[in-house]
Protein backbone atom coordinates (compact mmCIF):
# COMPACT_ATOMS: atom_id res chain seq x y z
CA UNK A 1 0.00 0.00 0.00
CA UNK A 2 2.08 3.02 -1.27
CA UNK A 3 1.42 6.37 -1.96
CA UNK A 4 0.73 7.07 -6.50
CA UNK A 5 3.65 8.65 -8.01
CA UNK A 6 3.73 12.57 -7.67
CA UNK A 7 1.09 12.31 -4.59
CA UNK A 8 1.83 13.37 -0.92
CA UNK A 9 0.14 11.93 1.34
CA UNK A 10 -1.46 14.28 3.85
CA UNK A 11 -0.88 12.93 7.89
CA UNK A 12 -4.69 12.12 8.47
CA UNK A 13 -4.28 9.97 5.20
CA UNK A 14 -1.51 8.41 6.16
CA UNK A 15 -2.93 8.01 9.61
CA UNK A 16 -5.65 5.99 8.27
CA UNK A 17 -3.67 4.06 5.40
CA UNK A 18 -1.17 3.19 7.66
CA UNK A 19 -4.01 1.80 9.88
CA UNK A 20 -5.70 -0.14 7.38
CA UNK A 21 -2.58 -1.15 5.93
CA UNK A 22 -1.65 -3.44 9.40
CA UNK A 23 -5.00 -4.41 9.72
CA UNK A 24 -5.14 -5.77 6.18
CA UNK A 25 -1.98 -8.05 6.47
CA UNK A 26 -3.80 -8.94 10.12
CA UNK A 27 -5.97 -10.42 8.59
CA UNK A 28 -4.47 -12.08 6.42
CA UNK A 29 -1.57 -13.39 8.60
CA UNK A 30 -4.10 -14.13 11.80
CA UNK A 31 -2.05 -11.45 14.08
CA UNK A 32 -3.44 -10.70 17.69
CA UNK A 33 -3.15 -7.08 18.41
CA UNK A 34 -4.38 -4.02 19.02
CA UNK A 35 -4.20 -0.28 18.02
CA UNK A 36 -3.97 1.68 20.80
CA UNK A 37 -3.45 5.42 21.36
CA UNK A 38 -3.92 7.70 18.05
CA UNK A 39 -6.64 7.87 15.63
CA UNK A 40 -8.87 4.83 17.87
CA UNK A 41 -8.69 7.21 20.96
CA UNK A 42 -9.32 10.39 19.18
CA UNK A 43 -12.69 9.03 18.03
CA UNK A 44 -13.50 7.31 21.03
CA UNK A 45 -13.95 10.99 22.18
CA UNK A 46 -11.38 10.39 25.11
CA UNK A 47 -8.51 12.14 23.20
CA UNK A 48 -8.66 15.62 21.83
CA UNK A 49 -8.98 16.13 18.14
CA UNK A 50 -5.26 17.16 18.18
CA UNK A 51 -3.89 15.70 14.71
CA UNK A 52 -2.27 12.55 15.21
CA UNK A 53 0.82 12.02 13.39
CA UNK A 54 1.60 7.74 13.98
CA UNK A 55 0.08 4.67 14.13
CA UNK A 56 1.02 2.53 17.71
CA UNK A 57 0.41 -0.96 17.45
CA UNK A 58 0.68 -3.56 19.97
CA UNK A 59 1.18 -7.21 18.93
CA UNK A 60 0.82 -10.65 20.98
CA UNK A 61 5.01 -11.20 21.28
CA UNK A 62 4.19 -14.25 19.00
CA UNK A 63 3.75 -11.63 15.85
CA UNK A 64 5.79 -9.06 16.94
CA UNK A 65 9.05 -10.46 14.37
CA UNK A 66 6.26 -10.58 12.12
CA UNK A 67 4.78 -7.43 12.22
CA UNK A 68 8.43 -6.03 11.58
CA UNK A 69 9.33 -8.16 9.12
CA UNK A 70 6.32 -6.69 7.32
CA UNK A 71 6.79 -3.29 7.37
CA UNK A 72 10.61 -3.61 6.44
CA UNK A 73 9.89 -5.74 3.37
CA UNK A 74 7.76 -2.41 2.50
CA UNK A 75 10.72 -0.39 3.13
CA UNK A 76 10.07 1.11 6.23
CA UNK A 77 12.89 1.51 8.37
CA UNK A 78 13.80 1.54 12.02
CA UNK A 79 14.31 4.86 13.28
CA UNK A 80 17.98 4.32 15.26
CA UNK A 81 17.70 3.58 19.41
CA UNK A 82 19.67 5.53 21.99
CA UNK A 83 20.11 1.83 23.76
CA UNK A 84 22.10 3.75 26.31
CA UNK A 85 19.26 6.43 27.70
CA UNK A 86 17.43 4.30 29.28
CA UNK A 87 17.45 2.27 32.31
CA UNK A 88 14.81 0.18 31.39
CA UNK A 89 14.01 -2.13 28.31
CA UNK A 90 12.91 -0.01 25.16
CA UNK A 91 9.56 -1.09 25.23
CA UNK A 92 8.96 -0.48 21.02
CA UNK A 93 10.54 0.66 17.67
CA UNK A 94 9.41 3.71 15.86
CA UNK A 95 9.23 2.97 12.07
CA UNK A 96 9.34 5.27 9.19
CA UNK A 97 9.58 5.42 5.57
CA UNK A 98 10.75 8.34 2.92
CA UNK A 99 7.16 8.66 1.28
CA UNK A 100 4.97 8.56 4.42
CA UNK A 101 4.47 11.56 6.89
CA UNK A 102 3.77 9.12 9.66
CA UNK A 103 5.84 6.78 12.00
CA UNK A 104 4.48 2.94 12.84
CA UNK A 105 5.05 2.32 16.16
CA UNK A 106 5.73 -1.15 17.12
CA UNK A 107 5.85 -1.60 21.19
CA UNK A 108 6.71 -4.72 22.83
CA UNK A 109 4.90 -3.79 26.17
CA UNK A 110 3.27 -0.54 27.32
CA UNK A 111 4.92 0.55 30.75
CA UNK A 112 2.72 0.81 33.24
CA UNK A 113 0.79 -2.41 32.40
CA UNK A 114 2.91 -5.07 34.41
CA UNK A 115 1.05 -7.92 33.25
CA UNK A 116 3.38 -10.12 30.27
CA UNK A 117 2.06 -8.60 27.15
CA UNK A 118 0.15 -11.13 25.93
CA UNK A 119 -2.08 -10.91 28.69
CA UNK A 120 -2.35 -7.22 27.96
CA UNK A 121 -3.19 -7.32 24.29
CA UNK A 122 -6.01 -9.58 25.57
CA UNK A 123 -7.84 -7.97 28.77
CA UNK A 124 -7.13 -4.59 25.34
CA UNK A 125 -9.25 -6.72 22.86
CA UNK A 126 -11.88 -8.75 25.07
CA UNK A 127 -14.68 -6.33 24.19
CA UNK A 128 -14.24 -6.72 20.42
CA UNK A 129 -14.10 -3.21 19.69
CA UNK A 130 -13.15 -2.33 16.31
CA UNK A 131 -12.69 0.86 14.57
CA UNK A 132 -12.85 1.45 10.80
CA UNK A 133 -9.85 2.58 8.63
CA UNK A 134 -10.22 2.81 5.01
CA UNK A 135 -11.82 -0.19 4.18
CA UNK A 136 -10.59 -1.61 6.91
CA UNK A 137 -11.35 -2.09 10.88
CA UNK A 138 -8.75 -2.68 13.15
CA UNK A 139 -9.28 -3.97 16.57
CA UNK A 140 -9.01 -0.98 19.50
CA UNK A 141 -9.55 -0.95 23.75
CA UNK A 142 -13.45 0.24 24.70
CA UNK A 143 -13.77 3.15 26.81
CA UNK A 144 -12.05 1.65 29.86
CA UNK A 145 -9.39 0.73 27.91
CA UNK A 146 -8.70 3.37 26.59
CA UNK A 147 -8.30 5.23 29.64
CA UNK A 148 -5.92 2.49 30.60
CA UNK A 149 -3.57 2.89 27.99
CA UNK A 150 -3.69 6.88 27.39
CA UNK A 151 -3.35 7.34 31.57
CA UNK A 152 -0.39 5.60 31.46
CA UNK A 153 1.10 7.18 28.86
CA UNK A 154 0.02 10.94 29.99
CA UNK A 155 1.35 10.81 33.41
CA UNK A 156 4.80 9.61 31.56
CA UNK A 157 4.97 13.01 29.59
CA UNK A 158 8.10 14.37 29.42
CA UNK A 159 7.00 17.79 30.02
CA UNK A 160 5.58 17.94 32.97
CA UNK A 161 3.35 21.00 32.21
CA UNK A 162 1.86 19.81 29.33
CA UNK A 163 1.68 16.14 30.94
CA UNK A 164 -0.09 17.84 33.86
CA UNK A 165 -2.80 19.66 30.78
CA UNK A 166 -3.00 16.53 29.15
CA UNK A 167 -4.03 14.12 32.64
CA UNK A 168 -6.49 17.01 33.48
CA UNK A 169 -8.38 16.67 30.58
CA UNK A 170 -8.13 13.01 30.59
CA UNK A 171 -10.07 12.86 34.09
CA UNK A 172 -12.84 14.87 32.45
CA UNK A 173 -13.26 13.14 29.67
CA UNK A 174 -13.33 9.56 31.65
CA UNK A 175 -15.32 10.60 33.87
CA UNK A 176 -17.44 11.09 31.23
CA UNK A 177 -17.38 8.22 28.87
CA UNK A 178 -15.93 5.34 30.78
CA UNK A 179 -17.68 3.65 34.25
CA UNK A 180 -15.22 3.48 37.16
CA UNK A 181 -16.18 -0.49 37.80
CA UNK A 182 -14.86 -0.97 34.28
CA UNK A 183 -11.65 1.26 33.91
CA UNK A 184 -10.89 -0.54 37.61
CA UNK A 185 -11.27 -3.62 35.96
CA UNK A 186 -9.16 -3.00 33.05
CA UNK A 187 -6.27 -1.72 35.31
CA UNK A 188 -6.19 -5.09 37.36
CA UNK A 189 -6.61 -6.99 34.55
CA UNK A 190 -3.22 -5.10 32.53
CA UNK A 191 -1.86 -4.89 35.56
CA UNK A 192 -1.73 -1.27 35.99
CA UNK A 193 -3.60 -0.05 39.28
CA UNK A 194 0.30 0.17 40.51
CA UNK A 195 0.45 3.41 37.73
CA UNK A 196 -2.71 4.53 38.25
CA UNK A 197 -3.83 4.58 42.05
CA UNK A 198 -4.05 8.63 41.80
CA UNK A 199 -5.15 8.60 38.81
CA UNK A 200 -8.12 6.74 39.49
CA UNK A 201 -9.21 8.18 42.93
CA UNK A 202 -8.51 12.12 41.10
CA UNK A 203 -11.11 10.50 38.33
CA UNK A 204 -13.20 8.24 40.34
CA UNK A 205 -13.76 9.72 44.06
CA UNK A 206 -14.54 7.17 46.40
CA UNK A 207 -13.42 4.40 44.11
CA UNK A 208 -12.22 1.35 46.18
CA UNK A 209 -8.77 0.01 44.64
CA UNK A 210 -8.44 -2.80 47.31
CA UNK A 211 -5.16 -3.80 47.12
CA UNK A 212 -2.79 -1.65 45.60
CA UNK A 213 0.89 -3.02 44.82
CA UNK A 214 3.91 -0.93 44.63
CA UNK A 215 4.91 0.46 41.27
CA UNK A 216 7.80 -0.79 39.86
CA UNK A 217 11.28 1.04 39.59
CA UNK A 218 10.67 1.46 35.89
CA UNK A 219 7.64 3.43 36.40
CA UNK A 220 9.03 5.10 39.40
CA UNK A 221 11.57 6.31 37.21
CA UNK A 222 9.51 7.40 34.12
CA UNK A 223 7.29 9.55 36.25
CA UNK A 224 10.02 11.49 38.20
CA UNK A 225 13.20 11.39 36.53
CA UNK A 226 11.15 12.65 33.38
CA UNK A 227 14.15 13.67 31.12
CA UNK A 228 16.93 11.55 29.21
CA UNK A 229 19.12 12.83 30.98
CA UNK A 230 18.24 12.37 34.45
CA UNK A 231 17.23 9.03 33.23
CA UNK A 232 20.90 8.41 32.33
CA UNK A 233 22.35 9.84 35.04
CA UNK A 234 20.12 7.63 37.00
CA UNK A 235 21.16 4.56 35.43
CA UNK A 236 24.65 5.72 36.08
CA UNK A 237 24.51 6.09 39.84
CA UNK A 238 22.93 2.01 40.19
CA UNK A 239 25.17 0.87 37.29
CA UNK A 240 28.10 -1.36 39.10
CA UNK A 241 31.41 0.41 39.54
CA UNK A 242 33.06 -1.01 36.73
CA UNK A 243 30.49 -0.39 34.36
CA UNK A 244 30.17 3.60 35.27
CA UNK A 245 33.58 4.70 33.02
CA UNK A 246 31.83 3.19 29.73
CA UNK A 247 28.24 4.83 30.48
CA UNK A 248 29.88 8.03 31.80
CA UNK A 249 31.73 8.09 27.84
CA UNK A 250 28.96 7.33 26.53
CA UNK A 251 26.72 10.06 28.03
CA UNK A 252 29.15 12.75 26.95
CA UNK A 253 30.32 11.29 23.48
CA UNK A 254 27.25 9.86 22.54
CA UNK A 255 27.73 8.07 18.85
CA UNK A 256 26.28 9.64 15.57
CA UNK A 257 23.36 6.47 15.66
CA UNK A 258 22.33 7.40 19.25
CA UNK A 259 21.97 11.33 18.27
CA UNK A 260 19.82 10.35 15.59
CA UNK A 261 17.01 8.37 17.84
CA UNK A 262 15.94 12.58 17.55
CA UNK A 263 17.15 14.11 14.26
CA UNK A 264 17.77 11.36 11.30
CA UNK A 265 19.81 14.48 9.76
CA UNK A 266 22.54 13.90 11.39
CA UNK A 267 23.25 10.57 10.20
CA UNK A 268 24.52 12.77 7.10
CA UNK A 269 26.38 15.51 8.50
CA UNK A 270 30.41 15.64 9.13
CA UNK A 271 32.38 14.74 12.16
CA UNK A 272 32.54 18.03 12.53
CA UNK A 273 29.06 19.43 13.18
CA UNK A 274 28.53 15.68 15.02
CA UNK A 275 31.40 17.00 17.18
CA UNK A 276 29.23 20.75 17.17
CA UNK A 277 25.92 18.75 17.78
CA UNK A 278 27.69 16.59 20.95
CA UNK A 279 28.83 20.02 22.52
CA UNK A 280 25.39 21.65 21.88
CA UNK A 281 23.74 18.51 23.96
CA UNK A 282 26.11 18.95 26.35
CA UNK A 283 25.76 22.78 27.20
CA UNK A 284 21.89 21.94 27.32
CA UNK A 285 22.35 19.48 30.46
CA UNK A 286 24.78 21.56 31.85
CA UNK A 287 21.97 24.17 31.74
CA UNK A 288 19.51 21.49 32.85
CA UNK A 289 21.61 20.84 35.69
CA UNK A 290 19.07 22.27 38.90
CA UNK A 291 16.46 20.27 36.79
CA UNK A 292 17.95 17.31 36.69
CA UNK A 293 19.26 16.87 40.32
CA UNK A 294 15.69 17.61 41.31
CA UNK A 295 14.35 14.87 39.43
CA UNK A 296 17.03 12.09 40.25
CA UNK A 297 16.16 13.32 44.26
CA UNK A 298 12.41 12.52 43.51
CA UNK A 299 13.12 9.06 41.94
CA UNK A 300 15.81 8.30 45.19
CA UNK A 301 12.92 9.51 47.59
CA UNK A 302 9.75 7.49 45.88
CA UNK A 303 11.93 4.66 44.56
CA UNK A 304 10.45 0.96 45.54
CA UNK A 305 12.48 -1.18 48.24
CA UNK A 306 15.04 -3.34 47.15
Amino acid sequence: MTAPAGHVLTMADAVTLANAMLAREGRRRGWRYVIVKGRPATDSGLRSKASCSDVDILPAPEHREAVGRFLEGLGWRTRPVDSHDNGFPIHGISYFHPGWPCDIDVHDYLPGCDRPTDQVVEALTASGATAPMASEVVPVPDAAGHVVVLATSVLRSDDAGVGRRLVDELMQRAAELAPADEVLAMARATGSVAALADFLRDTYPGIELGHVPEPSREWVLRTTARSSASIRLVTILEAPWRQRPVMLYRALVPTREAMANKDLHILEVSRRQVWRRRYQRLVTALRSLPTIAGEVRDYRRTRPSA
